[in-house]
């Protein structure tokens, strides 16, 4: 089902001449990304999906985001 909502918000950005999104709403990081932890953010662009978390989400966000490549961040 992500990967759907994936690509119909790819093609949106195609027409809209967006080349990135960045999703920071817990409501929207899930909808797109199945990720249930409470800090994180997605970047899409239109050849990959990216989801940053810290540390005590990396792995349920490796685990819950099977289309994203997990990247830690650290919070300052």
């Amino acid at each position: 089902m992500q990967e759907n909502r994936i690509n119909k918000l790819r093609r949106q950005m195609e027409v809209d001449g967006i080349e990135t999104a960045l999703i920071i709403s817990r409501e929207n990081r899930y909808y797109f990304s199945n990720f249930r932890g409470s800090s994180g953010y997605l970047l899409i662009t239109s050849q990959n999906n990216y989801l940053f978390t810290d540390s005590r989400y990396f792995d349920q966000a490796k685990a819950q985001s099977p289309l994203y490549e997990v990247i830690e961040h650290q919070q300052n």
